[in-house]
């Protein structure tokens, strides 16, 4: 075969790489009143976030969700709402700059984090005789306890939608007094938080702090334990109750004395008898004590203007105390603030335990240097080492342009504004990861649902392969193999019952291994898949009893998740396992597990044709009358908008490939509900998808792009993501969910959404290259504008079903050169693609005659020979 595919010659003027009138554009016009943005480093459990004020943001806890208890940055002299600019000068590179200006002065502050000793950050928590299990999120100074009260009741460990878990070292098989303290410091009504607290050899006990006493108001358990087990260790736990409000959970100390001890609980809360415990503990501390050296995060700021300074800010809920001879600001425990030149004493205002506290800078400052650092255990005082922040801050590019933990560079596209915000994501889903027993696990974010959540192997796990960061995806998948249960479960929310755990696990088994060419990892591995595939059939097999059930033949009623709550049947569980079990079942092939293979196609048909039939029955009319199918099987009571929590759909249409098998039914599903969404769209994006009312979802607008991708609208979708773009913050990230302009400013989920960064990596694939069955379709979605005259696009060594693919496009005056290379073995199927070119990627090239075919041209790629595409003009 040529290495030619065609020379398509056509007649076109030349175009200018100057954005014209009506071409796509980032302009950050629906940006979030609320903005975060990472400076951390990769898989780094110390978390710096720097606020659209140009602060830094610290201890995040469970409420308010959005706001932090302490922020550091400069204000203006006697300005309420400045002006404020900020940007990264390079995006790769986790340095910003705020520019805050009035008339009279003008302060530009560079953001960024010290490099440590070491990047090699630790990933499980033991102080030798504590150890805290799986993700160790936590709040300093949370609750506001009144009175004489033990400083441990202010800080708390909390876990969302998972049990907070400890273990504590004693001899084995010893009885003790264990008691847990728990102060609720942001609910206030009753029910709204219930706990029950485990320790290990004692009846579990419930408590509804809130009902029991009130806000802020201590309470101390008494447990009689013993280590049952003898593995000399206790556990502790602190779980959701069934009766709860809210599947978050907290704990905010604990105390160990030897059996037998006698309890006054009036004198634990006093603090009386934290010193006469073996154990004494204060939850959530964990970050700050994981650290080994002190943790610096700077910020250098330049002045002009008429000789005022700016003000040193501090807003926390933390004890505050300013050490004049030093001009060092202590904020209990462990935290220092130290400006060059130090800063005037300060004036506190503000009712609650959030207090804001200003420093004046002595007038005529033109450059001053701010350093916070947190230090482990007490206050590091004068020992940490001297710093010239000037060469921190040229250290600091240094590491960033030598690391390699990133994959920078993958994805190359003209549009140098969405290339920044690209560039800026790809780095920010590794600075939201972490390393959890030695594991990778990547994040929704680092504010709100900071641990794991196993959706994300299929919203993170397919970025990182568009990435080629085959490794990290393995990793992750290992690193959730101890949440498998005997009977090949996957659970990791709890008390959340949600069954779409297992089927995604399954998927992102399968799709790895594949992609990755890992066949040796995948036959070690295979008796989980098959464990897995089991779960599924046996958990459908608990619906088969009653025949008039909604869901019968399904899943059972389970936690959906976005924006809706109760345990309802659903369509979005039996659409995972339909993609899971494809997936299985491609995989046995793969592996020469026949009998696998026909197993699960047979389970596969099964539960397809008792999906349609559900379908059938459950078709709903919007108000438009478009014909859709909503989430809950069978049920129109809830009220809920046809749109709300319908991210099931969308995030497994782009990759449940039998719903692209022209069939009519499944056919019409998939046209009737993105019509319905296409129908709730304002600024770009679907409203009232999840849980804030008048908001938009910024991972799910470009889930939806990817679905429109798929369904071959690539105008369409490119016009999505540049909407979903201009949601996005001055430094290129997002909330979760924000509410539309003309309806608030709320927002909610997590600051810096690693969810949405993840989804804008694998939206801008879909643009440039998608797979459809046996057809590579390339460039199917990329803007005219990005076709013109100078222009580069680029995908290069990312892995799919038929190699690893490199893709380059140059436009000159003389046309649009198109390279495509495959290396490597296919992953299954057909050896070799058809490479399709599409009628509208043809005109987005500059066609303006009436040469261009009604459908696409297909060539078979020659896997002997690089395959080259030229466009003349």
């Amino acid at each position: 075969m040529s290495r030619r595919l065609i020379i398509w010659s056509v007649v076109f003027s030349a175009g200018s790489s100057i954005a014209r009138p009506g071409d796509p554009a980032v302009d950050h016009r629906y940006e979030s009143e609320r903005q975060y943005t990472l400076l951390n480093f990769p898989f780094d459990y110390h978390k710096t976030i720097l606020l659209g004020s140009g602060a830094l943001a610290y201890d995040f806890g469970p409420g308010p969700y959005h706001e932090a208890g302490t922020e550091i940055g400069f204000a203006l002299p006697g300005e309420q709402d400045p002006d404020i600019r900020q940007y990264f000068a390079d995006p790769a590179i986790p340095v910003a700059t705020t520019v805050l200006r009035s008339r009279f002065i003008r302060c530009t502050a560079n953001a960024f984090c010290v490099v440590p000793p070491s990047t090699d950050f630790p990933s499980s928590f033991s102080s030798g005789a504590v150890r805290r299990l799986g993700h160790l999120a936590g709040a300093t100074e949370w609750a506001d306890p009144a009175g004489i009260v033990d400083p441990a009741f202010r800080g708390t460990a909390w876990g969302t939608n998972r049990p907070i878990e400890y273990r504590v070292k004693v001899n084995p098989g010893s009885d003790k007094v264990v008691l847990l303290g728990v102060c609720e410091g942001y609910k206030s009504g009753r029910g709204q938080r219930v706990l029950e607290c485990r320790v290990e050899g004692a009846p579990p006990q419930t408590i509804d702090p809130v009902g029991e006493g009130g806000k802020n108001v201590p309470h101390v358990l008494v447990f009689t334990g013993r280590d049952v087990n003898g593995d000399g260790e206790i556990s502790i736990e602190a779980r959701f109750a069934p009766e709860s409000g809210d599947p978050n959970v907290i704990l905010n100390a604990f105390w160990v004395f030897p059996a037998g001890t006698t309890i006054d609980t009036g004198a634990v809360i006093r603090g009386e008898m934290s010193g006469k415990a073996e154990v004494y503990w204060g939850c959530g501390h964990e970050l700050e004590l994981l650290s080994p050296a002190p943790r610096t995060d700077a910020l250098t700021a330049s002045i002009t203007g008429g000789g005022a300074a700016p003000v040193l800010v501090v807003t926390t809920r933390r004890p505050l105390e300013y050490d004049t001879l030093s001009g060092t600001i202590l904020l209990p425990p462990g935290m220092t603030v130290r400006c060059t030149p130090a800063p005037l004493a300060g004036n506190s205002a503000g009712d609650g335990p959030r207090k804001r506290w200003t420093f004046p800078l002595p007038g005529g400052t033109t450059r001053v240097e701010l350093r916070v650092t947190q230090a482990p255990g007490e206050f590091p005082g004068g020992k940490d080492r001297p710093f010239i922040l000037r060469e921190e801050l040229n250290r600091a590019r240094k590491y960033w342009k030598s690391q390699r933990v990133i994959p920078q560079g993958r994805i190359v596209i003209p549009d140098s504004a969405l290339q920044g915000i690209l560039d800026v994501n790809v780095r920010a889903m590794y600075q939201a990861a972490e390393k959890v027993d030695g594991a990778p696990v990547f994040q929704p974010g680092p504010t709100v649902y900071r641990g794991l959540f196993l959706y994300d192997l299929l919203l993170m796990g397919e970025a990182l392969l568009a990435l080629g960061d085959t490794a990290s995806v393995r990793g992750f998948i290992e690193g959730t193999f101890h949440y498998q249960q005997k009977d090949g479960r996957l659970r990791v929310l709890t008390p959340a019952n949600s069954f779409l755990e297992t089927p995604i696990f399954v998927h992102a088994m399968g799709h790895y291994a594949r992609l990755s060419q890992n066949k040796p990892w995948m036959e070690i591995e295979w008796p989980r898949m098959v464990s897995a595939v089991d779960w599924i059939r046996n958990a459908r097999r608990e619906t088969m009893h009653d025949t008039a059930a909604p869901g019968y033949g399904l899943f059972p009623p389970g936690f959906v998740d976005g924006g809706l709550t109760g345990s309802v049947p659903d369509f979005s569980t039996a659409t995972f396992a339909l993609m899971a079990l494809e997936t299985a079942a491609g995989t046995a092939r793969w592996l020469g597990h026949s009998i696998q293979e026909k197993e699960w196609r047979s389970l596969f048909d099964e539960l397809l044709a008792d999906y349609v039939r559900a379908a059938r029955r459950s078709l709903r009319h919007d108000r438009f009358g478009t014909v859709y199918l909503p989430v809950t099987v069978g049920d129109t009571s809830t009220g809920a908008p046809p749109q709300r929590g319908q991210y099931g759909f969308l995030g497994s249409l782009r990759y449940a490939r039998y719903f692209g098998c022209h069939d009519p039914f499944l056919d019409s599903i998939a046209g009737g509900n993105l019509t319905m969404l296409d129908s709730t769209l304002s600024e770009g994006m679907i409203r009232d998808a999840g849980w804030t009312s008048g908001a938009v979802w910024s991972w799910l607008g470009l889930a939806h792009a990817s679905a429109l991708s798929w369904r071959g609208e690539g105008r369409r979708a490119a016009t999505m993501v540049y909407d979903v773009a201009n949601h996005s913050g001055r430094l290129g990230t997002w909330v979760e969910e924000q509410q539309l302009r003309g309806k608030g400013t709320r927002s909610t989920g997590d600051g810096s959404d690693a969810e949405t960064s993840a989804c804008l990596v694998g939206a801008i694939r879909d643009l440039l290259y998608f797979e459809r069955g046996d057809t590579l379709d390339i460039f199917p979605g990329v803007p005219a504008a990005w076709f013109r005259e100078g222009s580069r696009i680029a995908i290069h060594d990312v892995p799919t079903e038929w190699g690893r693919l490199t893709l380059d496009a140059a436009s000159s005056a003389a046309g649009v050169l198109i390279r495509v290379a495959l290396a490597g073995p296919p992953a299954g199927g057909t050896d070799a693609p058809l490479v399709s070119v599409r009628a509208e990627t043809l005109r987005n090239a500059g066609e303006r005659g009436g040469r261009i075919p009604p459908g696409p041209i297909l060539r078979r790629y020659d896997r002997m020979k690089a395959m080259e595409i030229r466009l003349a003009r």
